[in-house]
């Protein structure tokens, strides 16, 4: 894996040159030719590939299909990030932390891999939700 680029001050007029080695190119062939990823990350891809064969950002919006902002702030993302990776996958959102925690399904899940009640071949919705949280009150109780 490359290390990231020191970011040099430029004009904001200046173009950001993309300039690939043949690893990176491969790669983002393979994205665009599998056409498993998601949307956006293929249309990244494309930009990356025109941008590195020297097209300005019109004919990169025309070919890939989307808005000439979308292609220079690809390019302004490769400059600050400094790697095909980052640049074309979407970096981690903010947001409400999760409530159930591993700890929590790895119980539910041991809870309902537990033989069934008396009387039944399998666990009703409404008797396992019981179930857990009589289990789980009287743990958080003991503790």
């Amino acid at each position: 894996m490359r290390t990231k680029k020191k970011a040099k001050k430029r004009n904001k007029k200046e173009k950001i040159i993309i300039s690939l080695c043949a690893e990176d190119i491969f790669a983002l062939k393979q994205i665009v030719r599998s056409g498993t990823h998601k949307a956006r990350t293929i249309i990244r891809a494309r930009i990356l590939l025109l941008s590195h064969e020297g097209k300005n950002n019109g004919e990169i919006a025309s070919s890939a299909g989307c808005t000439r902002r979308t292609v220079t702030d690809v390019r302004k993302h490769y400059e600050e990030r400094g790697s095909v990776d980052a640049t074309i996958h979407d970096a981690p959102r903010p947001g409400q932390p999760k409530k159930i925690t591993e700890k929590h399904e790895a119980f539910v899940v041991a809870t309902a891999c537990t033989p069934a009640p008396k009387g039944h071949n399998r666990f009703l919705v409404r008797s396992s939700r019981v179930r857990i949280r009589t289990i789980a009150f009287s743990r958080s109780r003991a503790s």
